[in-house]
């Protein structure tokens, strides 16, 4: 029996983003943006196994034998066991990867992954087997040979809109639970058919209307193969996307006389002046005559400030603005721009030229250029957004780039949320991530030394390795009256793992993006920018939350559960070396 509550891949729940539709029937889509699913699957059961237990070696814990619901491919089951002594793990399988492959004494977990489709009706395995000294333990990994899988991975259509066929190959049918989801949004419609049926069958998501594309953005819709393991739960197959192109530019600039050009738009008032650099990416040559360059770029500087602490103390900054002439008055694959950004359509990630990002920075002539902050505001209204950081975790840098872009449009509330997140949490203050991904599991031992690591650089301090109240980084908060209302202590999951790194408040502006930042990572901006404005030591407790108390955040429901935003996450923060 497939046992849902062992597994480490579990069947998706629907009615949040999905929705249940029968496969090989007409339907209209939904104008929200949810997923829907019609009925079309496979199975890969894991089961470990392990020999009586030894007092020389190592035990599994808790349970012997296990199942586990996984798609066919690509896909993660974890079994954990405590050994006596050093131990390592190992399969001769070329469809199975184990990690770690060694390990020390201790409780330890190791992860199969399965990296190929089995396309054949027979069922295989592969062994696991763990030594530890002289003794040997084997797990047994069992992969049926259902499958299902799209002909490609993307399907292209042009910005003029037209037809498209998403053909898919599979051994199975709707009377094994197979089924098509798809994001439901208002610019595609569609049908689904079987084409033929046989031990090997064709079908296809077929008549995919797409309308024609408007904007400049190119767009994108993701379709699913699943398995229905009942009317509320799915597990996932394989993936396949519609790209559709945006509009072509109708515009390159000729004018580059402003090109690098700087100017101040802030100088500080206390301390010695924190430097912020503001430039954009995919603004033309009259985006800059008529102000739109200046006006974004202004925009920005005050959206920067909206959050406490940086509001209050908004007076230590020294802000610039470099402008950046782009040849496209848009950002993405086939325009050109100042710094190339592209964003990612299946992440929030963006791609840029960060060499010459810092080029324009440095355009800039401080002494403490190191210690920059560098926001580039992308022209595109996509929820996408990361910092890169700089150095490593035994040698970080002050110095960052934001990459924001104006995300809904220029007076949004995203765009704000966007910017303070990335540019003050991650590029000002070094905040991580407080959110996790169930996918991720736990972080491995390399993942923890980094961030412990990091805690050395007091980068990253809103997260910690441990979940006891008594032993984590913002513990003096725990139990304090004064800031009761925000509810802190420890909440699993930050860093992108669900599991194994814990976080102060169960949601934040470093969480969901919807709400101030908690009191640790208030603490956490409130000692950066007086180190960087004056060279102030940490603060104490008492001595930050006597000026927390004057200057507190709106109040806030801190009960709200993070995973009920509906909006994507950001991507986590990229350390590069320069």
């Amino acid at each position: 029996m497939l046992t849902k509550g062992n597994s480490s891949a579990p069947a998706k729940k629907g009615p949040s983003f999905f929705v249940l539709r029968p496969i090989f029937r007409n339907f209209a889509p939904m104008n929200t943006r949810i997923w829907i699913i019609c009925s079309l699957v496979a199975v890969l059961t894991m089961m470990a196994a392990c020999t009586k237990d030894d007092a020389e070696g190592f035990i599994v814990s808790k349970t012997e034998t296990k199942d586990v619901l996984l798609p066919v491919a690509g896909q993660k089951a974890t079994f954990t066991f405590e050994a006596n002594s050093n131990w390592t793990a190992r399969t001769t399988a070329d469809w199975l990867t184990i990690t770690p492959a060694k390990g020390n004494k201790g409780t330890n977990t190791i992860t199969a992954t399965t990296t190929s489709i089995n396309r054949t009706k027979a069922e295989r395995q592969a062994s696991i087997t763990v030594t530890s000294g002289s003794l040997n333990k084997n797990f047994t990994v069992r992969q049926s040979g259902n499958y299902a899988m799209f002909e490609q991975e993307e399907y292209h259509v042009g910005a003029e809109g037209g037809r498209v066929s998403m053909t898919f190959k599979s051994n199975m049918g709707e009377a094994d639970g197979l089924s098509v989801a798809y994001q439901s949004l208002d610019w595609f419609s569609f049908d689904v058919k079987e084409k033929t049926r046989a031990a090997e069958w064709r079908g296809a998501v077929t008549d995919v209307i797409v309308e024609p594309n408007t904007q400049k953005e190119k767009r994108w819709a993701m379709f699913a193969l699943v398995q229905m393991q009942d009317e509320n739960n799915w597990v996932e197959l394989d993936t396949a996307t519609v790209v559709q192109a945006g509009l072509p530019s109708d515009y390159e600039s000729t004018d580059y006389a402003d090109d690098g050009k700087v100017s101040v738009l802030q100088t500080h008032t206390a301390g010695h002046g924190i430097p912020v650099v503001l430039m954009g990416d995919g603004f033309t040559d009259r985006d800059i005559a008529d102000s739109t360059y200046w006006t974004v770029m202004n925009k920005a500087m005050e959206n920067l400030f909206t959050e406490e602490p940086a509001r209050s103390m908004r007076d230590y900054f020294d802000i610039y603005m470099v402008t950046a002439v782009s040849k496209h008055d848009a950002v993405g694959e086939g325009y050109e721009t100042a710094f190339s950004c592209i964003p990612d359509m299946m992440s929030s990630n963006i791609q840029a030229d960060d060499d010459k990002v810092i080029v324009y920075a440095e355009k800039v002539d401080r002494p403490d250029s190191l210690n920059m902050l560098t926001v580039v505001v992308l022209n595109t209204n996509v929820h996408n957004g990361v910092t890169y950081l700089y150095g490593n975790e035994k040698k970080p840098l002050q110095f960052a780039i934001a990459f924001c872009p104006i995300t809904n449009h220029l007076e949004s509330e995203e765009f704000r949320e966007v910017l303070i997140h990335e540019a003050i949490g991650h590029g000002l203050a070094k905040l991580a991530d407080e959110y996790g991904y169930e996918e991720n599991g736990k972080p491995d031992d390399k993942a923890l030394a980094t961030i412990k690591e990091l805690h050395k650089s007091d980068w990253m301090k809103n997260i910690d390795t441990t979940g006891d109240p008594a032993k984590v980084v913002w513990w003096p908060f725990i139990g304090d009256e004064r800031f009761s209302t925000e509810l802190i202590g420890t909440y699993e999951g930050a860093y992108t793992y669900a599991q194994g790194v814990w976080r102060p408040t169960e949601n934040s502006m470093m969480n969901a993006n919807n709400c101030p930042f908690n009191a640790p990572s208030r603490k956490l901006i409130y000692d950066k920018i007086r180190y960087l404005g004056e060279n102030a030591p940490t603060s104490s407790h008492e001595e930050f939350a006597a000026f927390d108390a004057a200057h507190k955040p709106e109040q806030w429901d801190y009960t709200t559960r993070a995973s009920h935003a509906t909006k994507r996450r950001l991507a986590p923060p990229v350390i590069k070396t320069r």
